[in-house]
């Protein structure tokens, strides 16, 4: 098997401190090269948490652009993730984090020539953080999204095009965002138990 690629992980940051950043960053220390924390002028320790990580270069916005100038913070990342000079550029939140599969598994995935975008399926967990939501558009059985594309210089983000070729990954991703939501029981509400994925057989030791 030929040398893992360079991946290199951009995440936009704000007051993340007492949410989910530590576990974020001690999962993609596991099986990314580098680290690029954007910081979009935080408020609390959150600097002193990412810096914590040895993988992690910091970067701060010195005024909010999240929600303002959405598309200058993606690009300003994938500038910053560039000077990196990654094989691969992942781009995640600090309440998304991957199963562990991914440690294992990334070398598989990323070490090829047939596709420039790896998609995978999110799973929102909702007021815990071992159920997650299956009924309408929360289903994560029925979508994939891209995260993880080839690095290509005259990319602005890592925003690929419709004409290129995206892989749809079993592994899941989990995310927390709404883990803590306290608003009133929705009788529509359809949820399913988080059940641990097996490693690959052949990745057994």
């Amino acid at each position: 098997m030929s040398e893992k690629p360079k991946i290199v992980a951009m995440i936009p940051v704000r007051n993340e401190s007492g949410r989910y950043l530590r576990d974020a960053l001690a999962n993609l220390t596991q099986w990314v090269d580098a680290i690029i924390v954007l910081d979009d002028a935080s408020d609390d320790d959150t600097l002193d948490v990412a810096t914590s990580f040895s993988k992690v270069s910091y970067y701060q916005n010195n005024t909010p652009e999240y929600g303002e100038d959405d598309r200058r913070l993606r690009s300003k990342l994938w500038q910053l993730a560039s000077g990196e000079n990654p094989d691969w550029v992942l781009t995640i939140n600090t309440d998304e984090i991957f199963e562990d599969r991914i440690i294992d598994e990334i070398g598989l995935l990323l070490g090829q020539n047939d596709y420039d975008v790896v998609c995978f399926r999110v799973f929102h967990f909702w007021k815990s953080d071992s159920h997650y939501r299956i009924d309408g558009n929360w289903n994560p059985w029925k979508n994939f999204q891209p995260f993880i594309v080839r690095y290509k210089p005259e990319l602005e983000k890592a925003d690929p095009s419709t004409d290129v070729y995206s892989f749809f990954s079993d592994i899941r991703i989990k995310h927390f965002g709404w883990d803590r939501e306290e608003d009133e029981e929705d009788t529509k509400i359809s949820l399913e138990e988080w059940v641990p994925s097996k490693q690959l057989y052949f990745l057994k030791g």
